[in-house]
């Protein structure tokens, strides 16, 4: 599975139990997360459980209603530290 995105946008890749399968360079530095705190846990366990049970209920609505083949773009603007 190949998560190259020449844009320079950050691409997570879930599957449906929103486990991280993959990831590209431009979210792991976005999120300061190294692959390996990645791939292979929850999407809303990542970074110290910081992602908030409002995505986390969204996430699993769209899960269960798109399935395993659909794309979607999720976009929240990201204050800086």
């Amino acid at each position: 599975m190949s998560t190259s995105h020449g844009n320079g946008e950050a691409l997570l890749v879930l599957d449906t139990q929103l486990i991280v399968r993959a990831a590209n360079r431009a979210f792991y530095g976005m999120f300061r997360l190294a692959p390996e705190e990645c791939v292979g846990q929850k999407v809303y366990e990542l970074g110290g459980r910081a992602w908030d049970e409002k995505l986390r209920t969204m996430l699993e609505a769209g899960a269960n209603r798109i399935g395993a083949s659909a794309s979607v773009a999720i976009v929240r603007e990201l204050g800086a530290d």
